[in-house]
């Protein structure tokens, strides 16, 4: 085994960590020899229908000042948690946006110093992204080549900020670093265009090979590993395990100070093996061996987890709020979604507990005892469908969902929150359960009793991976049961319509299809014809939101819309607030 040293730095003060940590063989980083990981089954047999909060309840009022710091630029990393802030007593402060970071420009960390320095008096809780605070970015921290050395020196500005305000609430989230299974480098560093799926297959079945001992999967890995220069091969795992050891270092200062309230390290894109599989799991055992797991949460997800912070938060000082979980498909709820390595059934446990609440075990249908009746829209077939592939909706039948209905009446009796876990399809949500949802609303159908009333305790997400979907209604459901701020959450709910269904599910494929057969552009480059493409997508979205606003009796409509990234993949919108 190779010891992993982190040296006490500067003004962190950090006590010597020494963590007994197997990595990777016979490929190691930079060089090290090491013997392969072993973790056994501890972590997975810790898991208990409860979540004990009180450690966390420093907070004697949960109205005040809360600083945030976003992934980066994003509409689904930056606007959309100011959005769900909405429903809180919160008064958010964050950076202008130009001094964030901006796709591969890193953020002006200088300025973020100042401003923290200018903001922190009178903050009662500070809610961060890792990768944005010591690397700039999202991106930056996958294709920076800077020192492990300089990037925990920025911790020292951390306690610094500790050491100064020891009752602030410090929330802060680290992203294991992605292995993207294609040849593109728009999020990557520059060679990931050319060697990208080598280099995920040689982790893949590297990382195979590790837990099942086939050797014939280490032939494999070895066979991809050819294909890729070895100085890229070099550079690769470089920065893995720069990435790997700053994480690791706010474990052990975790360990140290117990300085963050909660720490969410979260899986981005990821599958059922891999070094970053491999990465993570070395994270646990160190969590379990330190004694850290009520203080932090290791899960599948990335660009939601500001939305799991914000939940937690929210949930400080408070009653944790509880869960009655319903499958579409209990026999299917363990299948491992796309671009993800671990069962949905695991995901769901890990996102509700990471957001502050828990699992009920009491039988919402008998006694309606939970505060969010959760119901998931789990996928049935051997590998999750992605969204543009759906079946029609004419071809299916109200029948799928049955098993949600005996749940609805008691919950909407209950006063409880109605989740829509949209898992169904992976890159977008599922036209036929929206079109369902409107229906039990609809009293023609429902008697009133076991109705839905509207949008108005309703909450739904269907958007990108599993963790995302998940994350967005976990934490959405518990910051609404809080705060029961139903206005807020109609508005809210309508963003969800536009972008997970109308948009992810529906437009984008036109959008792309007309930029295939007609345009010259890239779906990946908008730039050259950007307010075009602006106006081509404004319009059907704004004429599904004044159909969807008309329907619930809402007055909201659509400002207008744009490309974070000038690229179809994602979009960023504003709907009016009146």
């Amino acid at each position: 085994a190779r010891s992993i040293t982190l040296v006490a730095m500067g003004a962190l003060g950090w006590l010597l960590v020494v963590v007994s940590l197997v990595l990777y063989a016979p490929f190691t980083y930079a060089n090290h020899d090491s013997a392969p990981l072993s973790v056994g089954g501890a972590f997975l047999s810790s898991f208990s229908f409860s979540v004990d909060n009180s450690s966390e309840r420093e907070s004697s009022s949960l109205i005040g000042k809360v600083l945030f710091l976003p992934l980066d630029e994003r509409f689904t990393t930056r606007f959309i948690f100011l959005n769900m802030a909405q429903m809180t007593p919160f008064e958010i402060v964050t950076p202008p946006m130009e001094f964030i970071s901006q796709w591969r420009t890193p953020a002006n960390l200088t300025y973020i110093d100042h401003w923290l320095e200018d903001n922190l008096p009178g903050a009662k809780a500070l809610v961060f992204s890792s990768e944005l605070f010591l690397y700039g970015g999202l991106i930056t921290s996958r294709c920076s080549n800077d020192s492990t050395a300089s990037i925990l020196s920025r911790l020292d500005v951390l306690a610094g900020i500790k050491a100064r305000y020891p009752s602030l609430l410090i929330f802060v989230s680290a992203v294991v670093m992605r292995i993207p299974a294609y040849n593109a480098n728009f999020e990557e560093p520059i060679y990931w265009g050319t060697y990208g799926y080598d280099l995920f297959e040689f982790s893949y079945y590297l990382d195979k090979y590790y837990v099942l001992g086939n050797s014939s999967d280490l032939a494999v890995a070895e066979s991809y590993r050819a294909k890729v220069p070895a100085d890229i091969v070099t550079e690769f795992l470089w920065r893995r395990e720069r990435n790997f050891n700053v994480t690791l270092a706010m474990l052990g200062w975790q360990r140290n100070s117990s300085s963050f309230t909660h720490l969410f390290i979260t899986l981005d894109d990821n599958a059922q093996y891999g070094l970053n599989i491999k990465e993570a799991n070395a994270l646990k055992q160190y969590v379990q061996q330190a004694g850290l797991q009520t203080y932090v949460s290791i899960y599948p997800g990335a660009d939601e987890v500001g939305l799991t912070m914000l939940a937690r938060l929210a949930s400080t000082g408070q009653r944790p709020r509880s869960f009655q979980v319903v499958y579409r498909d209990p026999k299917t709820q363990d299948y491992i979604p796309n671009y993800e390595g671990q069962p949905m059934n695991l995901t769901i446990y890990d996102q509700i507990t990471a957001a502050g609440g828990y699992i009920a075990t009491s039988n919402i249908e008998d006694d309606a005892g939970a505060d969010i009746l959760f119901l998931v829209n789990n996928y049935d077939t051997p590998v999750q469908v992605e969204a543009p592939d759906q079946p029609s909706p004419s071809t299916r039948s109200s029948s799928e969902f049955s098993l949600f209905v005996p749940f609805i009446g008691p919950a909407v009796a209950n006063g409880a929150v109605i989740a829509f876990a949209d898992n169904r399809f992976s890159n977008g949500g599922d036209l036929f359960l929206s079109q369902w949802m409107t229906e039990i609303s609809n009293p023609s159908n429902f008697p009133k009793s076991a109705m839905i009333d509207g949008l108005a305790l309703m909450t739904y997400a269907g958007w990108n991976t599993d963790g995302n979907k998940l994350g967005t209604v976990i934490s959405n459901s518990i910051v609404l049961s809080l705060f029961g701020d139903k206005a807020h959450n109609q508005w809210f709910q309508c963003y969800r319509y536009l972008e997970d269904l109308q948009y992810q599910a529906l437009i984008r494929q036109d959008l792309q299809a007309y930029i295939g057969m007609v345009a010259t552009d890239s779906i990946s480059f908008l730039a050259p014809s950007l307010a075009f493409y602006e106006e081509f997508i404004f319009k059907p979205l704004n004429s599904d939101l004044q159909a969807f606003t008309k329907l619930y009796g809402l007055p909201y409509t659509l400002e207008s819309m744009y490309y974070p990234w000038n690229r179809t993949f994602e979009i960023g919108m504003f709907i009016s607030y009146d």
